[in-house]
């Protein structure tokens, strides 16, 4: 199973925005943006969409991003 990508890094790449205006500037439910924030981590499977709303390259984000193994299996 892949490891998750931490949840700060991606709202520190949005401005340090609300957790709740990180959900609209990605167009996810607040609640799956919610869950993750309580666990503190990004599902792989939506790490990349979250990066590319966000106008970043998920390797911006999170450096360790291309060597990273992952799989679409793990969805929010």
């Amino acid at each position: 199973m892949a490891e998750s990508f931490p949840f700060a890094a991606l709202l520190d790449a949005a401005g340090g925005i609300s957790v709740n205006g990180l959900a609209r500037e990605i167009g996810l439910p607040r609640r799956t943006v919610h869950r993750w924030h309580q666990a503190g981590a990004v599902p792989p499977a939506s790490a990349d969409r979250a990066a590319v709303a966000l106008g970043h390259h998920p390797a911006e984000i999170w450096p360790h991003w291309a060597t990273e193994p992952w799989s679409t299996d793990d969805d929010d």
